[in-house]
């Protein structure tokens, strides 16, 4: 007689050896990564959520004439307390071949009290017809935007 095969294990069946204390302590041990995962899954889809154009539109903050038919305007939005997002724009009356009159070029979202108006400064240049901003919130990184010309085209 020939000896006998062993039936063909589960593939959800836990490794030999593996008692019931084993199985529940694996999973208590993976609870708190898997729900830590989930969290932060949960927060970030509420933040951006809240963020939606639809939900939480911008409000012009300034507009600043850099030459003849160049204008950058500051918008912000607060759509969450305690956190506020600032975008820049450039308007341009006669925009280059291949832009928009109309084209943002910096977005920044920070706690509120680091735009608070002695603390929070920006200024717009032109570098080669093009603009320049750069920020300035004490406290943090400051941060730069350009405005890039449109690629160049292929003959």
């Amino acid at each position: 007689m020939p000896p006998e095969t062993p039936a063909a294990e589960s593939p959800t069946a836990a490794p030999r050896g593996w008692t019931p204390m084993k199985k529940v302590l694996a999973v208590a041990a993976a609870a708190p990564a898997v729900l830590l995962f989930a969290g932060v899954a949960i927060f970030v889809a509420r933040v951006e959520w809240a963020y939606s154009e639809d939900r939480c539109p911008f409000a012009v903050l300034e507009t600043r004439t850099l030459a003849p038919g160049i204008q950058v305007r500051e918008d912000s939005r607060q759509c969450t307390e305690g956190s506020e997002e600032h975008r820049w724009i450039v308007l341009r009356d006669t925009p280059p071949e291949g832009q928009l009159p109309t084209r943002e070029i910096g977005r920044r979202r920070l706690p509120s009290q680091f735009y608070a108006p002695s603390r929070s400064r920006w200024k717009a240049t032109l570098e080669n017809s093009w603009v320049h901003i750069h920020i300035h919130n004490d406290g943090v990184e400051p941060a730069s935007f350009r405005e890039d010309p449109p690629p160049r085209k292929q003959h």
